[in-house]
């Protein structure tokens, strides 16, 4: 009645995060609190007296263990697109950065004068490797997520005649949000250094994006546990 949690229940926020702390996250913490087993969510399954778990047929053949199974994948999808989006944006601001940073004269040889000629630090061929290898990687997942999406969406319009392809989708959505995310995370620190100095400074702009996107690792599945999942569908 007054809004206060009852007797045994607390609830509240879990706290700063690594990243996306616009996002809140709350918990619940029960003690000493029964909850009927009527009460619990039984439109998919429930609980016999005796602990006997009985999961509900839907009737139309596996139609709808089908959609949801669809529903999980949707999430590491978005992960796959939202490395390319993140990592593009890294590429973007680190590659401008070196287009205008200047260090090293051109000219150096003895005698010459501080107001000599520098270089834009784009020149640099350690430069150049990094910031195209991430530009280069960044296009790869995004036409890679591009046919990905694709896929899901075929099957979700129709997952009765293409739940043959689950599995295969099942497969690379593990491995690619597996492996994108990590090396976009990877991939962020990388351009961020490639800043030098301005890269430790919240300002530049890449410094937060590489801090708020690296806890996608593990979100929704660790890499290594994703692409054993692909590695199992590979062994079948």
């Amino acid at each position: 009645e007054n809004l206060e949690p009852l007797e045994g229940i607390e609830v509240g926020d879990i706290g700063t995060k690594a990243g996306e702390n616009e996002v809140d996250i709350g918990y619940l913490r029960m003690k000493n609190v029964r909850v009927p087993r009527k009460h619990m969510f039984e439109k998919k399954s429930h609980v016999e007296p005796d602990g006997t778990y009985v999961k509900h047929s839907s009737g139309n053949g596996g139609a709808d263990d089908k959609t949801h199974y669809l529903t999980m994948m949707t999430a590491r999808v978005a992960l796959v697109a939202g490395a390319s989006v993140f990592l593009a944006k890294g590429a973007t601001i680190a590659i401008r950065y070196n287009a205008v940073r200047k260090q090293g004269f051109k000219n150096t040889q003895a005698g010459q004068s501080f107001k000599g000629e520098e270089n834009q630090i784009i020149d640099y061929k350690m430069n150049q490797y990094i910031l195209l290898k991430e530009l280069s990687l960044a296009f790869a997942i995004r036409i890679t997520s591009n046919w990905l999406s694709d896929k899901l969406e075929a099957i979700q319009q129709d997952p009765e005649a293409m739940g043959g392809e689950i599995p295969e989708l099942h497969a690379s959505a593990a491995g690619l949000k597996g492996f994108c995310c990590n090396a976009a995370a990877i991939g962020l620190e990388e351009l961020r250094k490639c800043c030098g100095g301005a890269g430790y400074l919240l300002a530049s702009g890449i410094a937060p994006l590489e801090a708020d996107y690296k806890w996608r690792a593990t979100a929704e599945g660790d890499t290594t546990v994703m692409l054993l999942q692909t590695a199992r569908y590979l062994m079948k």
